[in-house]
């Protein structure tokens, strides 16, 4: 059995390949996104940093590999889950 892992760089990202088939985002260019149409959200305890974007906005700017649908924000269900740095304009 041969373990690979593969990089490569689709839209301005460098993209891990992972031996299970899933990848991951090795460095990120901010997506700028007009302020209505993304959100960030600071984890107080964590300090970790969530990044939501609006379905529709998401899937016309093709960044579906990168949205998360299952997890949406609990005061508007349009928006989704993005693992990609946004840059709220």
């Amino acid at each position: 059995m041969y373990l690979c892992n593969l990089n490569i760089n689709i839209m301005n990202n460098t993209i891990k390949h992972l031996p299970n088939g899933d990848f991951e985002v090795l460095s990120m260019k901010p997506r700028r996104v007009k302020a209505h149409l993304g959100k960030k959200l600071h984890n107080i305890n964590t300090g970790e940093v969530l990044y939501f974007i609006d379905k529709d906005h998401g899937i016309k700017r093709k960044l579906t590999p990168y949205m998360n649908f299952r997890t949406t924000l609990p005061n508007d269900p349009d928006f989704c889950q993005i693992n990609l740095i946004l840059k709220l304009v």
